[in-house]
């Protein structure tokens, strides 16, 4: 039997509930929300105290390290996690709970592609609801199937639904609203170990409502 959006959406909420958790009880700082390096969003972090934004919005924050980060700069935001207790809110990305027209920027790190497919346009609408007109947005996403870890193992889930080509990306992000400045596409390929197919990071900056 099939699943429906929503049924599939608690199926991701329950996963990465249980990966905040050990055997011990103690959280897993390192493997949820933050790259083996630290932080996934570090290269955006120059990026956004160049363009002054007032109001930076990471949706998929995890540990919250890049809001941490660009307060230190006094530069304003929030993180939003849908399990991720570092988060400032958590909510999923199609609920952020934030009010209309409030960020003038808004990030995403190496999220999306844990959306379900058709689950994104609903979250790129409310991510076009909060911003500002004018409102500048950075994310990464992963073009590759990940390989199951913890309770995903289990239920053979895929921690990736959503494994898109860089176009195909593109297209979506503009059809709603989302003007592409700039796309670098990033092999992140591991140096050592296997690996069935390159590791392609889409890195995309660009402009809402413009």
């Amino acid at each position: 039997m099939k699943l429906t959006l929503e049924q599939r959406r608690q199926k991701n909420l329950e996963i990465y509930t249980t990966l905040m958790e050990c055997k011990d009880g103690h959280r897993h700082d390192v493997d949820y929300g933050s790259s083996r390096s630290g932080n996934f969003g570090e290269f955006a972090i120059q990026d956004i105290i160049e363009t002054g934004s007032e109001f930076v919005v990471d949706i998929g924050c995890g540990r919250n390290l890049v809001i941490s980060k660009l307060k230190e700069y006094d530069i304003a935001g929030i993180g939003i996690d849908i399990a991720n207790q570092f988060a400032d809110v958590i909510a999923p990305a199609h609920k952020t709970t934030l009010d209309d027209n409030v960020a003038t920027h808004i990030t995403s790190f190496d999220m999306l592609e844990h959306l379900e497919p058709d689950g994104v346009s609903e979250v790129l609408i409310e991510w076009n609801r909060i911003a500002k007109p004018g409102c500048l947005y950075i994310f990464s996403i992963a073009t590759w199937c990940d390989k199951p870890k913890g309770m995903a193992r289990k239920k053979k889930w895929q921690l990736h639904p959503t494994v898109w080509e860089s176009e195909k990306w593109q297209s979506v992000l503009k059809e709603h609203g989302f003007h592409v400045d700039k796309v670098v596409l990033d092999d992140v390929t591991p140096l050592t170990g296997y690996w069935p197919v390159p590791k392609i990071r889409l890195n995309v900056w660009g402009t809402i409502n413009i």
